[in-house]
C-alpha cells in the first residue's frame, strides 16, 4: 500500500510542476525506438543444370537456376547401347547455412511390349524391364568444371535398377555427420554455390579421372581433355562407357525416376540427419501381351480419395502421391483386346479391380491386355523338365507311365468324372511319391510344362485346369500343388493342395499372366497301396489364354 501512495503523490507533484511551470523553459531529451521488427530468415534452394549427351551440350535437359517444377535431369526417349551423358548440377542455397539431402526414387521399370528380337532373349517376358539394370550412374562432389577429376570423391556408383521400386534412396549431402564437399559433417554455407557431377552410361560405366586443373569451367565433356584429337568422348568427362556386350533384352523398355533435393535450417538444429521421407503412392502400369497396339494406347485410372488418370510410364500415373483409402482401378477399352484382372504389389487387393492403401505404402498395380486364343481352350505344348518320384513301396514306376510328353495336348479322359473307365493305357504321366529324401518330405515327383503358343492370363473365373486319371470305383484321392512362372525361374503358388480334375484361379498367384506351370504331387501316401504311384496327370490346360503366336513386330 505504501508504494501505491508514494506513486500517487509523485503523480500529483509532477502535475503541480506542470501547472505552475507552464511558462518556463526545461531541458529535455527524447530517445525513440520506432518500427521494431522481427523478420524470419530465409532458406531457399534453386538448382541449375548443364547437361551433355554423347559429348554434346543438351539444351533439353539444361536450365538456369530455378525452383524445380517440370525440369528433368534425364529425358531421353531413344537410348542405344554405348550412349552416355554427364551433368553438372549447381545448388544455390540462400540465405542461411543449411543441411542438404537428396533422394532418388525409381518410379517405374517397364518392359512395355516385346519386339521379336527381344522375345527371343528376354527371360523375364513382360514381368519387368531390363533397362534399369543396364543404365549405370556415377555421382560425385564436383568443383564446377563439368568433369570428374582425380581429387574428387565419388558419392554413389552403379545401376539404377539396384533401387527397390518406389522406395526412396536417401543421400546425405550435408548433415550433422556427413558433408560430401568437405569430408567433415556440417551444413553448407548460405549464399554459396555447390556442385554435383552426374554421369550415366547405357552399359558398363567406369571412372578415368582427368588431372585437376583448379579452374572452374575450364574443362568440358564436349572437349578433348585426353588430347587424342577426338572431342566429346566419355573419357573427356572422366568416365568410361562400354555397351558392346548388351543384347536385345532391353528393346522398348523404359524407366522413370524422381530426383529430389531438400535443404533444412542449420541454426539450433545441430543433430539433424537426412532421412528418407515416408510417402504414400500408387503407380498404374499397362502391359500388352500381343497385338499391334502399344501400352501407351490405353488410359489408366484410379478413383478414390485422390483420383487420377493417365498413360502408363508418365508422371500422371507413376508414383502418384495419394491419400490412404480404397481405390477402384479401371482402363479405357480398345478394340477386341481383353483385359486381365489388376494385380497389385503392396496394399490390400480386395477384388479384381479394387485395392486398399494404408498410410506410407507404395503400391504398384498392373493390368495386361491381350487378344484371346483361337481356340480359347489351350493345352500345354512343351515339357521343360520333370523329376519323377517312385511308387509307395519305393520301386520304379511302370514304364508306360514314365513318358512326360503324355501330358501335352488334349486329355485322353476328358469327361471329368470321379473315375475314368476304361483307363487308356500309356496315356498319362505318373508323378510318383517322394523318393525318401528329407528335402521335401511332403512332396513327391513334379513336372514343369510350358505354353509355347499361348499365355495363361488372369481372366474371368478360373484360369487353369488339370486332368487326372483314376480308374475303378474306389480309390484314395490324389492331390497336386500348382505353381506358375513368367520366366521359368521365379515361381508363385496358385494352390497348395488340389484333388483330381481341379480348376484354379491365376489371381491367387499375384500374376496377371504366366507361361510356365510346375505341378507337384502332394498326395498322402499313407492312404495308398504299395503299387500306387502318385498323381496321374493326363493333361493341363489354360481356361483363359492369349495367343502368343501373334506378337507385335516393331
Amino acid at each position: 500500500m505504501q508504494r501505491i501512495i508514494l506513486s500517487l503523490a509523485l503523480i500529483v507533484m509532477v502535475a503541480g510542476v506542470l501547472t505552475f511551470g507552464a511558462t518556463n523553459a526545461f531541458f529535455s531529451d527524447t530517445e525513440s525506438s520506432e518500427g521494431n521488427l522481427f523478420t524470419a530468415g530465409a532458406i531457399d534452394l534453386t538448382v541449375d543444370n548443364e547437361s551433355y549427351y554423347n559429348g554434346k551440350l543438351n539444351q533439353n535437359t539444361s536450365w538456369e537456376a530455378t525452383d524445380l517444377t517440370v525440369e528433368k535431369f534425364f529425358d531421353f526417349d531413344d537410348v542405344k547401347p554405348n550412349d552416355y551423358g554427364e551433368d553438372t548440377i549447381s545448388l544455390h542455397v540462400a540465405t542461411n547455412d543449411a543441411y542438404m539431402c537428396a533422394n532418388v526414387t525409381l518410379t517405374s521399370n517397364n518392359d512395355n511390349t516385346q519386339t521379336e528380337p527381344e522375345s527371343a532373349v528376354d527371360p523375364n517376358g513382360l514381368t519387368e524391364g531390363e533397362l534399369a539394370d543396364l543404365i549405370n550412374f556415377v555421382w560425385w562432389a564436383d568443383d564446377g568444371d563439368n568433369v570428374f577429376e582425380k581429387d574428387e570423391e565419388i558419392i554413389s556408383q552403379g545401376p539404377i535398377g539396384t533401387l527397390e521400386l518406389n522406395v526412396p534412396y536417401n543421400i546425405a549431402l550435408a548433415d550433422s555427420d556427413e558433408n560430401v564437399w568437405t569430408g567433415v559433417g556440417g551444413p553448407v554455407p548460405g549464399n554459396e554455390t555447390l556442385y554435383l557431377g552426374k554421369a550415366w552410361c547405357f552399359g558398363e560405366i567406369g571412372t578415368d579421372p582427368v588431372d585437376q586443373d583448379g579452374q572452374a569451367n575450364a574443362l568440358s565433356p564436349a572437349g578433348d581433355n585426353n588430347e587424342n584429337d577426338i572431342d566429346g568422348e566419355p573419357e573427356d568427362g572422366g568416365i568410361t562407357c562400354d555397351g558392346t556386350l548388351l543384347g536385345n533384352e532391353s528393346q522398348t523398355d523404359s524407366l522413370t525416376a524422381d530426383v529430389t533435393f531438400e535443404v533444412v535450417q542449420a541454426r539450433h538444429n545441430e543433430d539433424f540427419q537426412c532421412e528418407a521421407p515416408t510417402r504414400t503412392t500408387l503407380t498404374l502400369i499397362k502391359q500388352v501381351l500381343n497385338g499391334d497396339n502399344q501400352p501407351t494406347d490405353w488410359t489408366l485410372s484410379a478413383n478414390g480419395p485422390t483420383s487420377f488418370s493417365g498413360i502408363t510410364g508418365t508422371p500422371a500415373v507413376t508414383s502418384v502421391e495419394v491419400e490412404s483409402g480404397t481405390y477402384d482401378l479401371s482402363e479405357s477399352v480398345l478394340g477386341e483386346y481383353v483385359a486381365s484382372n489388376w494385380s497389385c504389389s503392396g496394399g490390400d487387393q480386395t477384388d479384381s479391380d479394387t485395392v486398399e492403401i494404408a498410410e506410407g505404402e507404395q503400391v504398384v498395380c498392373k493390368i495386361s491386355n491381350f487378344l484371346v486364343c483361337e481356340p480359347e481352350f489351350a493345352y500345354a505344348d512343351h515339357v521343360v523338365s520333370h523329376n519323377q518320384g517312385v511308387r509307395k513301396d519305393g520301386g520304379a514306376i511302370a514304364l508306360d507311365r514314365t513318358d512326360p510328353d503324355k501330358v501335352l495336348g488334349a486329355p485322353q479322359h476328358p469327361l471329368g468324372l470321379p473315375f475314368d473307365n476304361p483307363v487308356v493305357a500309356g496315356s498319362f504321366f505318373s508323378l510318383g511319391f517322394d523318393e525318401g529324401t528329407d528335402d521335401t518330405p511332403d512332396e513327391g515327383g513334379s513336372i514343369v510344362v510350358e505354353f509355347l503358343d499361348n499365355y495363361i492370363v488372369d481372366g474371368v473365373g478360373n484360369d487353369l485346369k488339370m486332368w487326372e486319371v483314376t480308374g475303378g470305383s474306389s480309390y484314395p484321392v490324389e492331390r497336386i500343388k500348382i505353381e506358375v512362372s513368367q520366366n521359368g525361374t521365379n515361381w508363385f503358388e496358385v494352390a497348395s493342395n488340389l484333388e483330381r480334375d481341379a480348376e484354379a484361379d491365376l489371381f491367387d498367384s499375384g500374376l496377371t499372366w504366366a507361361r510356365y506351370v510346375r505341378l507337384t504331387d502332394v498326395s498322402n501316401r499313407d492312404l495308398f497301396n504299395n503299387a500306387a504311384d502318385g498323381y496321374d496327370l493326363d493333361a493341363f490346360s489354360a481356361l483363359n489364354c492369349a495367343d502368343r503366336t501373334f506378337i507385335a513386330e516393331n
